[in-house]
C-alpha cells in the first residue's frame, strides 16, 4: 500500500531496527513498540525487511495514519489543610495528598496563596481559626 497522499513521505522521526538471529517463519509476528510521541499527532510507520544482501530487501509497507490520544491529566490535589502548629505571624505549612499521576512526568508544584481579605483592618480583626474548628465555624 503506498503512502497516504496527505502524509507524505519524509526521513522518520524515529527510526527502529528489530533484529533476529533467523527469520522463523513467513507469518512471524514481530511487534516493535514506539516511545517518544507527542500527544494527539498523526503518525504514519513504513517497515521494510532488509536482508544481507542489499537486492533482497522488502519493499516498504505503511500503515494507515494513526493519532495519538490524548494524555490523561495528573489529578486533582486532595486533603489539603494547614499543617498543626505551623501557623505564625508570617508563616504557615501546608499539606496535601497528591491526585493520580495519569500520564503526568512530575515536574514541580505550583501553590498560590490568596489574601481573601483585601482591607488589611478586616482581617486583623478576624479570629483565627483552629484547625479543630468544624468548617464554616470561623
Amino acid at each position: 500500500m503506498p503512502a497516504s497522499p496527505d502524509l507524505k513521505p519524509r526521513s522518520p522521526l524515529k527510526s527502529f531496527t528489530k533484529r533476529s538471529k533467523r527469520r522463523a517463519a513467513a507469518d512471524l509476528q514481530v511487534t516493535c513498540s514506539v516511545t517518544n510521541l507527542q500527544s494527539f499527532t498523526v503518525y504514519q510507520v513504513r517497515v521494510r525487511e532488509r536482508c544481507t544482501d542489499f537486492i533482497y530487501d522488502s519493499d516498504w509497507g505503511y500503515s494507515d495514519p494513526i493519532m495519538t490520544t490524548m494524555p490523561v491529566q495528573a489529578g486533582v490535589p486532595a486533603d489539603m489543610r494547614i499543617v498543626p502548629n505551623s501557623i505564625t505571624a508570617f508563616f504557615f505549612d501546608v499539606s496535601w495528598q497528591a491526585g493520580a499521576s495519569g500520564q503526568c512526568i512530575f515536574k514541580e508544584w505550583v501553590m498560590e496563596v490568596y489574601q481573601t481579605s483585601p482591607d488589611p483592618e478586616d482581617w486583623a480583626f478576624a479570629p483565627l481559626p483552629s484547625l479543630q474548628d468544624p468548617p464554616g465555624v470561623w
